[in-house]
């Protein structure tokens, strides 16, 4: 996610980089403005999040990634559903079996397609990055794979 000073100027710099490289995953914030007003809309943010996490609700990225590999989702999914999905389509709970941990692996190109999609669908809404429901685990398989953390 990223948070530009201005609207026209970086956003337009940041899409150049990321057509470049074929990178879908770039989402721009639809909020501007100076430094001081973009750093703390980040921290709010990331306070938001906490708060969030600590009351069991919000985002829950590790389980809608295990999701993506199933099915398509893109309605808001809160902790408790995701575990609960998770677990009826990995046939496991917590703690993943050597079976499920084979069927992710598998349907990994399909996760990351969904995943992806997810990102599109934030950045042409204007509902940003990190919206409820997103998943960036992708790109740390991503960067495993490739071998550069």
């Amino acid at each position: 996610m990223a948070l530009t000073e201005g609207q026209r100027t970086e956003v337009l710099y940041l899409q150049g980089w990321a057509r470049r490289f074929k990178d879908t995953s770039l989402l721009i914030d639809p909020e501007h403005g100076m430094p001081k007003t973009l750093v703390q809309l980040a921290v709010e943010r990331k306070k938001r999040a906490i708060r969030e996490a600590k009351r069991g609700r919000g985002a829950s990225y590790d389980e809608l990634w295990f999701v993506l590999h199933f099915q398509d989702w893109t309605r808001h999914l809160e902790r408790g559903e995701a575990q609960s999905l998770s677990k009826k389509l990995l046939h496991c709970g917590k703690h993943l079996t050597s079976d499920a941990v084979a069927s992710l692996l598998d349907r990994y190109e399909e996760a990351t397609t969904r995943a992806k999609s997810l990102d599109a669908k934030h950045l042409g809404d204007g509902s940003g990055g990190f919206a409820n429901p997103s998943s960036s685990v992708w790109k740390l398989v991503e960067s495993i794979r490739s071998g550069t953390r």
